[in-house]
């Protein structure tokens, strides 16, 4: 039993000169790290992953903060509600406090 152990910790790290041990799946993936940018290819996939994430996401969470100002700004008058260029650029009164209605 402790033969087949010492086999496989053998398989899976070795020893340096300062008695520590490496791990073969963290030195390969260290070592991938360092030269990414040379395996790396542009392909349709890869394009694709960059706009969703550049691009898609951060519209779909710009839109739904504007939602939001929106969806709180309708019940406060329809001379206030136009959009957040009123209320968040400076243009216009500012809005009254919602506990004087």
């Amino acid at each position: 039993m402790a033969s087949r152990a010492a086999a496989a910790t053998a398989s899976t790290a070795t020893r340096t000169a300062m008695g520590a041990k490496k791990n073969v799946h963290i030195e390969n993936w260290a070592s991938f790290r360092e030269n990414c940018e040379h395996v790396f290819q542009v392909s349709l996939k890869n394009l694709g992953i960059f706009a969703v994430a550049g691009v898609a996401v951060p519209y779909g969470i710009y839109q739904a903060i504007i939602n939001e100002q929106m969806h709180k700004e309708e019940g406060r008058g329809t001379d206030q509600f136009v959009g957040h260029t009123r209320r968040f650029l400076g243009g216009g009164e500012p809005l009254p406090r919602p506990s004087e209605k």
